[in-house]
């Protein structure tokens, strides 16, 4: 499942995980987006909320280093 996904299954708005995380709603939107991907810490927290299901990728290709398991 890909962060898009789990977030939009969530019910959250990017706005609204922004400030569940701490982070500006232009983070979120550029890991939405596959622009970035979160730091560590953020994973960690995103792997509490979502579960190991949430595969991030960065410049749309689908990059196995970045899934969280």
């Amino acid at each position: 499942m890909t962060f898009k996904d789990a977030l939009n299954d969530s019910g959250f708005s990017a706005r609204q995980f922004a400030k569940l995380l701490g982070v500006s709603r232009q983070a979120v939107y550029l890991w939405l987006s596959g622009n970035a991907i979160p730091n560590s810490e953020h994973l960690k927290a995103i792997r509490i909320i979502f579960g190991n299901k949430v595969i991030f990728t960065k410049d749309k290709v689908n990059a196995k280093d970045n899934c969280l398991s």
